[in-house]
Protein backbone atom coordinates (compact mmCIF):
# COMPACT_ATOMS: atom_id res chain seq x y z
CA UNK A 1 0.00 0.00 0.00
CA UNK A 2 1.49 3.33 -0.98
CA UNK A 3 1.56 6.46 1.09
CA UNK A 4 1.08 9.98 -0.27
CA UNK A 5 3.57 12.29 -1.84
CA UNK A 6 2.84 15.55 -0.12
CA UNK A 7 6.13 17.43 -0.21
CA UNK A 8 5.90 18.14 -3.95
CA UNK A 9 4.51 21.35 -5.38
CA UNK A 10 2.03 19.36 -7.46
CA UNK A 11 0.42 17.70 -4.44
CA UNK A 12 -3.34 18.30 -4.24
CA UNK A 13 -4.35 21.15 -1.94
CA UNK A 14 -5.95 20.38 1.38
CA UNK A 15 -9.74 20.43 1.20
CA UNK A 16 -11.23 23.69 2.40
CA UNK A 17 -14.61 25.30 2.08
CA UNK A 18 -17.92 25.62 3.82
CA UNK A 19 -19.07 23.71 6.85
CA UNK A 20 -21.50 21.92 4.54
CA UNK A 21 -18.64 20.75 2.32
CA UNK A 22 -16.78 19.43 5.35
CA UNK A 23 -19.93 17.62 6.47
CA UNK A 24 -20.22 15.97 3.07
CA UNK A 25 -16.58 14.94 3.26
CA UNK A 26 -17.13 13.38 6.68
CA UNK A 27 -20.17 11.48 5.43
CA UNK A 28 -18.32 10.33 2.33
CA UNK A 29 -15.45 9.13 4.50
CA UNK A 30 -17.81 7.16 6.73
CA UNK A 31 -19.54 5.49 3.78
CA UNK A 32 -16.28 4.73 1.95
CA UNK A 33 -14.91 3.16 5.13
CA UNK A 34 -18.04 1.11 5.81
CA UNK A 35 -18.94 0.00 2.29
CA UNK A 36 -15.96 0.72 0.07
CA UNK A 37 -15.55 3.36 -2.62
CA UNK A 38 -16.98 1.29 -5.46
CA UNK A 39 -20.12 0.31 -3.53
CA UNK A 40 -20.87 3.91 -2.47
CA UNK A 41 -22.79 6.15 -4.87
CA UNK A 42 -23.28 9.89 -5.01
CA UNK A 43 -26.94 9.19 -4.19
CA UNK A 44 -25.85 7.34 -1.04
CA UNK A 45 -23.76 10.31 0.08
CA UNK A 46 -26.53 12.77 -0.76
CA UNK A 47 -29.14 10.74 1.11
CA UNK A 48 -26.92 10.49 4.19
CA UNK A 49 -26.22 14.22 4.04
CA UNK A 50 -29.89 15.06 3.50
CA UNK A 51 -29.26 16.86 0.20
CA UNK A 52 -30.22 16.26 -3.40
CA UNK A 53 -27.44 15.25 -5.77
CA UNK A 54 -27.70 18.64 -7.43
CA UNK A 55 -26.92 20.38 -4.16
CA UNK A 56 -24.05 17.99 -3.48
CA UNK A 57 -22.55 18.80 -6.88
CA UNK A 58 -22.44 22.43 -5.78
CA UNK A 59 -19.64 21.42 -3.39
CA UNK A 60 -18.02 18.47 -5.21
CA UNK A 61 -18.24 17.76 -8.90
CA UNK A 62 -18.14 13.98 -8.48
CA UNK A 63 -17.59 11.07 -6.10
CA UNK A 64 -13.98 11.06 -7.30
CA UNK A 65 -13.60 14.66 -6.11
CA UNK A 66 -14.75 13.69 -2.63
CA UNK A 67 -12.20 10.86 -2.55
CA UNK A 68 -9.41 13.14 -3.79
CA UNK A 69 -10.27 15.72 -1.12
CA UNK A 70 -10.17 13.06 1.60
CA UNK A 71 -6.77 11.86 0.40
CA UNK A 72 -5.53 15.47 0.24
CA UNK A 73 -6.49 16.04 3.87
CA UNK A 74 -4.73 12.83 4.84
CA UNK A 75 -1.64 13.91 2.88
CA UNK A 76 -1.54 17.25 4.63
CA UNK A 77 -1.78 15.75 8.11
CA UNK A 78 0.83 13.05 7.41
CA UNK A 79 3.21 15.62 5.96
CA UNK A 80 2.77 17.92 8.95
CA UNK A 81 3.73 15.09 11.32
CA UNK A 82 6.71 14.04 9.18
CA UNK A 83 8.02 17.61 8.85
CA UNK A 84 7.70 18.26 12.57
CA UNK A 85 9.69 15.10 13.29
CA UNK A 86 12.38 15.96 10.73
CA UNK A 87 12.56 19.48 12.19
CA UNK A 88 13.93 18.10 15.45
CA UNK A 89 17.72 17.92 15.71
CA UNK A 90 18.42 14.43 17.08
CA UNK A 91 22.21 14.52 16.74
CA UNK A 92 22.81 15.00 20.45
CA UNK A 93 20.06 12.70 21.72
CA UNK A 94 20.78 10.05 24.29
CA UNK A 95 18.93 6.73 24.44
CA UNK A 96 15.90 8.01 26.34
CA UNK A 97 15.48 11.10 24.15
CA UNK A 98 15.89 9.12 20.92
CA UNK A 99 13.27 6.56 21.92
CA UNK A 100 10.89 9.27 23.10
CA UNK A 101 11.29 11.02 19.73
CA UNK A 102 10.55 7.80 17.83
CA UNK A 103 7.56 7.09 20.05
CA UNK A 104 6.17 10.58 19.45
CA UNK A 105 6.40 10.05 15.68
CA UNK A 106 4.73 6.64 15.97
CA UNK A 107 1.95 8.02 18.17
CA UNK A 108 1.28 11.03 15.95
CA UNK A 109 1.21 8.97 12.76
CA UNK A 110 -1.00 6.31 14.31
CA UNK A 111 -3.47 9.00 15.38
CA UNK A 112 -3.54 10.53 11.90
CA UNK A 113 -3.85 7.17 10.16
CA UNK A 114 -6.77 6.08 12.33
CA UNK A 115 -8.49 9.44 11.86
CA UNK A 116 -8.16 9.09 8.08
CA UNK A 117 -9.10 5.41 7.78
CA UNK A 118 -11.19 6.13 4.68
CA UNK A 119 -8.21 7.63 2.87
CA UNK A 120 -6.05 4.65 3.88
CA UNK A 121 -8.69 2.35 2.38
CA UNK A 122 -8.84 4.40 -0.80
CA UNK A 123 -5.10 3.83 -1.23
CA UNK A 124 -5.25 0.13 -0.43
CA UNK A 125 -5.96 -0.88 -4.05
CA UNK A 126 -5.54 0.53 -7.50
CA UNK A 127 -8.16 3.10 -8.36
CA UNK A 128 -11.16 1.70 -10.26
CA UNK A 129 -10.75 1.69 -14.03
CA UNK A 130 -13.54 4.25 -14.32
CA UNK A 131 -11.78 6.67 -11.95
CA UNK A 132 -10.63 9.98 -13.37
CA UNK A 133 -6.97 11.03 -13.66
CA UNK A 134 -7.02 13.05 -10.41
CA UNK A 135 -8.08 10.07 -8.33
CA UNK A 136 -5.76 7.74 -10.21
CA UNK A 137 -2.84 10.04 -9.39
CA UNK A 138 -3.87 10.50 -5.75
CA UNK A 139 -4.09 6.76 -5.16
CA UNK A 140 -0.70 6.07 -6.78
CA UNK A 141 1.24 8.78 -4.90
CA UNK A 142 4.23 7.98 -2.69
CA UNK A 143 5.67 9.73 0.38
CA UNK A 144 9.43 10.28 0.43
CA UNK A 145 9.15 12.74 3.33
CA UNK A 146 7.47 10.11 5.49
CA UNK A 147 10.22 7.62 4.67
CA UNK A 148 12.82 10.22 5.67
CA UNK A 149 11.10 10.87 8.99
CA UNK A 150 11.07 7.15 9.88
CA UNK A 151 14.69 6.76 8.79
CA UNK A 152 15.82 9.78 10.81
CA UNK A 153 13.93 8.81 13.98
CA UNK A 154 15.12 5.20 13.88
CA UNK A 155 18.72 6.22 13.16
CA UNK A 156 18.75 8.25 16.40
CA UNK A 157 17.72 5.12 18.34
CA UNK A 158 19.97 2.64 16.57
CA UNK A 159 23.17 4.66 16.92
CA UNK A 160 22.99 4.51 20.73
CA UNK A 161 25.70 2.48 22.52
CA UNK A 162 24.81 -1.17 23.05
CA UNK A 163 22.13 -1.36 20.35
CA UNK A 164 22.59 -4.25 17.95
CA UNK A 165 20.49 -4.20 14.80
CA UNK A 166 21.64 -5.55 11.44
CA UNK A 167 18.49 -4.83 9.41
CA UNK A 168 17.50 -1.17 9.90
CA UNK A 169 15.73 -1.09 6.54
CA UNK A 170 13.42 -3.95 7.50
CA UNK A 171 12.82 -2.33 10.89
CA UNK A 172 11.75 0.90 9.17
CA UNK A 173 9.53 -1.12 6.82
CA UNK A 174 7.91 -2.89 9.78
CA UNK A 175 7.26 0.39 11.60
CA UNK A 176 5.85 2.02 8.47
CA UNK A 177 3.54 -0.82 7.43
CA UNK A 178 2.43 -1.76 10.93
CA UNK A 179 1.54 1.83 11.76
CA UNK A 180 -0.38 2.12 8.51
CA UNK A 181 -2.36 -0.99 9.46
CA UNK A 182 -3.59 0.79 12.59
CA UNK A 183 -6.47 2.10 10.46
CA UNK A 184 -7.99 -1.35 10.05
CA UNK A 185 -6.21 -4.08 12.02
CA UNK A 186 -6.98 -3.13 15.61
CA UNK A 187 -10.16 -2.92 17.71
CA UNK A 188 -11.69 0.51 18.08
CA UNK A 189 -11.46 0.45 21.88
CA UNK A 190 -7.64 0.29 21.74
CA UNK A 191 -6.30 3.84 21.73
CA UNK A 192 -3.87 5.12 19.10
CA UNK A 193 -1.26 5.82 21.80
CA UNK A 194 -1.56 2.25 23.10
CA UNK A 195 -1.07 0.81 19.61
CA UNK A 196 1.98 3.01 19.03
CA UNK A 197 3.52 2.31 22.44
CA UNK A 198 3.13 -1.44 22.10
CA UNK A 199 4.45 -1.52 18.53
CA UNK A 200 7.53 0.44 19.57
CA UNK A 201 8.07 -1.87 22.53
CA UNK A 202 7.75 -5.02 20.39
CA UNK A 203 9.78 -3.83 17.41
CA UNK A 204 12.63 -2.43 19.50
CA UNK A 205 12.77 -4.63 22.60
CA UNK A 206 11.29 -7.87 21.25
CA UNK A 207 8.61 -10.19 22.56
CA UNK A 208 10.56 -12.96 24.29
CA UNK A 209 12.18 -12.69 27.70
CA UNK A 210 14.96 -14.99 26.51
CA UNK A 211 15.71 -16.29 23.02
CA UNK A 212 16.70 -19.89 22.26
CA UNK A 213 19.63 -20.50 19.94
CA UNK A 214 19.18 -20.69 16.18
CA UNK A 215 20.07 -24.39 16.29
CA UNK A 216 17.31 -25.08 18.81
CA UNK A 217 14.76 -23.15 16.76
CA UNK A 218 15.79 -24.71 13.44
CA UNK A 219 15.54 -28.26 14.74
CA UNK A 220 12.39 -27.92 16.84
CA UNK A 221 9.32 -30.06 16.27
CA UNK A 222 7.32 -26.92 15.40
CA UNK A 223 9.91 -25.87 12.78
CA UNK A 224 9.79 -29.32 11.16
CA UNK A 225 6.00 -29.13 11.02
CA UNK A 226 6.14 -25.69 9.37
CA UNK A 227 8.58 -26.93 6.73
CA UNK A 228 6.36 -29.94 5.96
CA UNK A 229 3.36 -27.69 5.32
CA UNK A 230 5.44 -25.36 3.16
CA UNK A 231 6.70 -28.31 1.14
CA UNK A 232 3.13 -29.54 0.73
CA UNK A 233 1.99 -26.16 -0.57
CA UNK A 234 4.82 -26.20 -3.10
CA UNK A 235 3.89 -29.68 -4.33
CA UNK A 236 0.31 -28.51 -4.87
CA UNK A 237 1.40 -25.80 -7.29
CA UNK A 238 0.45 -27.42 -10.62
CA UNK A 239 2.22 -26.16 -13.71
CA UNK A 240 -0.74 -26.78 -16.02
CA UNK A 241 -3.86 -25.23 -14.63
CA UNK A 242 -7.27 -26.57 -15.53
CA UNK A 243 -9.87 -24.05 -16.88
CA UNK A 244 -11.48 -23.51 -13.46
CA UNK A 245 -8.12 -22.93 -11.81
CA UNK A 246 -7.19 -20.40 -14.52
CA UNK A 247 -10.46 -18.56 -13.86
CA UNK A 248 -9.78 -18.44 -10.12
CA UNK A 249 -6.22 -17.24 -10.77
CA UNK A 250 -7.48 -14.41 -12.97
CA UNK A 251 -10.12 -13.48 -10.40
CA UNK A 252 -7.53 -13.42 -7.62
CA UNK A 253 -5.46 -10.98 -9.64
CA UNK A 254 -8.43 -8.69 -10.25
CA UNK A 255 -9.58 -8.77 -6.61
CA UNK A 256 -6.02 -8.15 -5.37
CA UNK A 257 -5.50 -5.15 -7.65
CA UNK A 258 -8.86 -3.42 -7.38
CA UNK A 259 -10.52 -4.93 -4.31
CA UNK A 260 -13.55 -7.19 -4.42
CA UNK A 261 -16.18 -4.46 -4.66
CA UNK A 262 -14.48 -2.61 -7.52
CA UNK A 263 -13.80 -5.76 -9.56
CA UNK A 264 -16.31 -6.81 -12.20
CA UNK A 265 -17.30 -10.07 -13.80
CA UNK A 266 -16.39 -8.55 -17.17
CA UNK A 267 -12.91 -7.69 -15.89
CA UNK A 268 -12.43 -11.22 -14.56
CA UNK A 269 -13.51 -12.76 -17.86
CA UNK A 270 -11.16 -10.48 -19.79
CA UNK A 271 -8.27 -11.27 -17.45
CA UNK A 272 -8.95 -15.00 -17.86
CA UNK A 273 -9.21 -14.65 -21.65
CA UNK A 274 -12.68 -16.20 -21.78
CA UNK A 275 -16.14 -15.08 -22.77
CA UNK A 276 -18.84 -14.15 -20.28
CA UNK A 277 -20.78 -17.26 -21.29
CA UNK A 278 -17.80 -19.49 -20.56
CA UNK A 279 -17.28 -17.79 -17.20
CA UNK A 280 -20.88 -18.37 -16.12
CA UNK A 281 -20.61 -22.05 -17.04
CA UNK A 282 -17.77 -22.33 -14.51
CA UNK A 283 -18.99 -19.98 -11.78
CA UNK A 284 -22.43 -18.63 -11.01
CA UNK A 285 -21.36 -15.19 -9.72
CA UNK A 286 -18.54 -12.95 -8.57
CA UNK A 287 -19.51 -13.77 -4.99
CA UNK A 288 -19.26 -17.51 -5.64
CA UNK A 289 -15.81 -17.04 -7.16
CA UNK A 290 -14.58 -15.15 -4.11
CA UNK A 291 -16.06 -17.71 -1.72
CA UNK A 292 -14.20 -20.51 -3.49
CA UNK A 293 -10.93 -18.57 -3.48
CA UNK A 294 -11.19 -17.82 0.23
CA UNK A 295 -12.33 -21.33 1.09
CA UNK A 296 -9.24 -22.84 -0.54
CA UNK A 297 -6.94 -20.22 0.95
CA UNK A 298 -8.30 -20.40 4.47
CA UNK A 299 -8.35 -24.18 4.39
CA UNK A 300 -4.66 -24.36 3.47
CA UNK A 301 -3.71 -21.77 6.05
CA UNK A 302 -5.91 -23.20 8.79
CA UNK A 303 -4.48 -26.71 8.63
CA UNK A 304 -0.92 -25.34 8.69
CA UNK A 305 -1.47 -22.96 11.60
CA UNK A 306 -3.23 -25.62 13.65
CA UNK A 307 -0.46 -28.07 12.85
CA UNK A 308 2.26 -25.68 13.98
CA UNK A 309 0.45 -24.51 17.12
CA UNK A 310 -0.69 -27.95 18.26
CA UNK A 311 1.03 -29.56 21.26
CA UNK A 312 2.98 -26.43 22.20
CA UNK A 313 5.94 -27.40 24.40
CA UNK A 314 7.98 -24.24 23.76
CA UNK A 315 6.37 -20.85 23.22
CA UNK A 316 9.48 -19.47 21.53
CA UNK A 317 9.76 -22.43 19.14
CA UNK A 318 6.07 -22.25 18.22
CA UNK A 319 6.14 -18.50 17.53
CA UNK A 320 9.33 -18.81 15.47
CA UNK A 321 7.84 -21.65 13.41
CA UNK A 322 4.64 -19.68 12.86
CA UNK A 323 6.72 -16.74 11.66
CA UNK A 324 8.50 -19.03 9.19
CA UNK A 325 5.15 -20.32 7.96
CA UNK A 326 3.69 -16.83 7.52
CA UNK A 327 6.76 -15.40 5.81
CA UNK A 328 6.32 -18.07 3.15
CA UNK A 329 2.53 -17.72 3.11
CA UNK A 330 2.72 -13.96 2.54
CA UNK A 331 4.45 -14.72 -0.76
CA UNK A 332 2.57 -17.81 -1.84
CA UNK A 333 -0.80 -16.28 -0.95
CA UNK A 334 0.08 -12.69 -1.80
CA UNK A 335 -3.08 -12.16 -3.87
CA UNK A 336 -5.37 -13.67 -1.24
CA UNK A 337 -3.71 -11.62 1.51
CA UNK A 338 -4.30 -8.46 -0.53
CA UNK A 339 -7.96 -9.34 -1.08
CA UNK A 340 -8.67 -9.65 2.65
CA UNK A 341 -6.26 -7.01 3.99
CA UNK A 342 -8.91 -4.47 4.97
CA UNK A 343 -12.23 -5.91 6.04
CA UNK A 344 -15.25 -3.85 7.08
CA UNK A 345 -18.38 -4.08 9.17
CA UNK A 346 -20.29 -5.21 6.08
CA UNK A 347 -17.90 -8.15 5.62
CA UNK A 348 -19.03 -9.57 8.97
CA UNK A 349 -22.60 -10.14 7.76
CA UNK A 350 -23.54 -13.78 7.32
CA UNK A 351 -24.41 -13.19 3.65
CA UNK A 352 -20.99 -11.69 2.88
CA UNK A 353 -18.51 -13.84 0.91
CA UNK A 354 -15.91 -12.79 3.50
CA UNK A 355 -17.85 -13.97 6.56
CA UNK A 356 -16.63 -17.58 6.73
CA UNK A 357 -13.03 -16.54 6.17
CA UNK A 358 -13.22 -13.89 8.89
CA UNK A 359 -14.71 -16.37 11.35
CA UNK A 360 -11.86 -18.81 10.66
CA UNK A 361 -9.35 -15.98 11.04
CA UNK A 362 -10.72 -15.26 14.50
CA UNK A 363 -10.43 -18.94 15.40
CA UNK A 364 -6.77 -18.94 14.36
CA UNK A 365 -6.19 -15.79 16.38
CA UNK A 366 -7.59 -17.51 19.47
CA UNK A 367 -5.01 -20.29 19.02
CA UNK A 368 -2.27 -17.67 18.89
CA UNK A 369 -3.68 -15.87 21.92
CA UNK A 370 -3.50 -19.15 23.85
CA UNK A 371 0.20 -19.45 23.04
CA UNK A 372 0.83 -15.90 24.25
CA UNK A 373 -1.22 -16.55 27.39
CA UNK A 374 0.99 -19.56 28.11
CA UNK A 375 4.10 -17.45 27.55
CA UNK A 376 2.88 -14.71 29.89
CA UNK A 377 2.09 -17.26 32.59
CA UNK A 378 5.48 -18.93 32.41
CA UNK A 379 7.42 -15.69 31.91
CA UNK A 380 8.83 -16.50 28.44
CA UNK A 381 6.86 -13.53 26.98
CA UNK A 382 7.60 -10.01 28.16
CA UNK A 383 4.56 -8.34 29.84
CA UNK A 384 3.90 -5.87 27.04
CA UNK A 385 0.11 -6.10 27.14
CA UNK A 386 -2.59 -8.76 27.34
CA UNK A 387 -2.19 -11.99 25.37
CA UNK A 388 -4.96 -10.96 22.95
CA UNK A 389 -3.35 -7.60 22.14
CA UNK A 390 0.20 -8.90 21.74
CA UNK A 391 -1.14 -11.68 19.52
CA UNK A 392 -2.74 -9.03 17.28
CA UNK A 393 0.56 -7.15 17.00
CA UNK A 394 2.55 -10.30 16.30
CA UNK A 395 0.13 -11.52 13.65
CA UNK A 396 0.30 -8.11 11.98
CA UNK A 397 4.12 -8.07 11.95
CA UNK A 398 4.60 -11.62 10.66
CA UNK A 399 2.03 -11.07 7.86
CA UNK A 400 3.83 -8.03 6.43
CA UNK A 401 4.90 -8.45 2.78
CA UNK A 402 8.64 -8.17 3.45
CA UNK A 403 9.36 -9.14 -0.14
CA UNK A 404 8.19 -5.65 -1.12
CA UNK A 405 11.19 -4.17 0.71
CA UNK A 406 14.04 -4.43 -1.75
CA UNK A 407 13.04 -7.97 -2.76
CA UNK A 408 13.81 -9.29 0.70
CA UNK A 409 14.10 -13.08 0.65
CA UNK A 410 12.30 -15.47 2.96
CA UNK A 411 15.40 -16.31 4.98
CA UNK A 412 16.20 -12.65 5.66
CA UNK A 413 12.59 -11.84 6.56
CA UNK A 414 12.41 -14.80 8.93
CA UNK A 415 15.72 -13.83 10.52
CA UNK A 416 14.40 -10.32 11.12
CA UNK A 417 11.34 -11.66 12.92
CA UNK A 418 13.34 -14.26 14.85
CA UNK A 419 16.21 -12.03 15.94
CA UNK A 420 14.65 -8.57 16.11
CA UNK A 421 10.92 -8.98 16.69
CA UNK A 422 11.04 -12.05 18.93
CA UNK A 423 14.55 -11.40 20.27
CA UNK A 424 14.72 -7.60 20.24
CA UNK A 425 17.56 -5.19 19.51
CA UNK A 426 19.10 -6.07 22.91
CA UNK A 427 20.42 -2.72 24.17
CA UNK A 428 23.00 -2.93 26.95
CA UNK A 429 20.97 -0.52 29.08
CA UNK A 430 17.40 -0.79 27.84
CA UNK A 431 15.03 2.12 28.19
CA UNK A 432 11.69 0.32 28.00
CA UNK A 433 8.52 1.95 26.79
CA UNK A 434 5.81 2.36 29.41
CA UNK A 435 2.81 0.56 27.98
CA UNK A 436 0.97 -0.97 30.88
CA UNK A 437 -1.25 2.03 31.49
CA UNK A 438 -2.78 1.48 28.06
CA UNK A 439 -3.76 -2.16 28.58
CA UNK A 440 -7.54 -2.33 28.21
Amino acid sequence: MSMPTTDHATAPPRATGSARAQEILAIGARLFEQNGFAATTVQDIGDAAGVLPGSLYHHFESKDAIAVALIAEFDADVTAVARASLGTDTSGFGAAQARAHLLALCRDLTTVIRRHAAAVRLRAYQAPLVAGPALQAAVRAESPILTRSWTDALAAVLRQPGISHERPGLLRFAFHRSTLAAATAYPRHLSSDAIADQLCDILLDGILSDSPSAVELNTSTAARRAERFIAGWRRNDAKDLDPKARLLLAAKGEFARHGYEASTIRGIADAAGITMGTLYRRAESKEAILREILERYSGDLDSAVRGVLSDVTSVAESLDALARLYVHASRRFAAEASIVKLGSDADQRSDSPFSDYLAQTEDRLVLLENVFAMGLREGSIRPISTASIVALHFRQVIWLPYQEHGRTGERRAHSFIREDVLGGAQPSSPVAFTTQQHVP
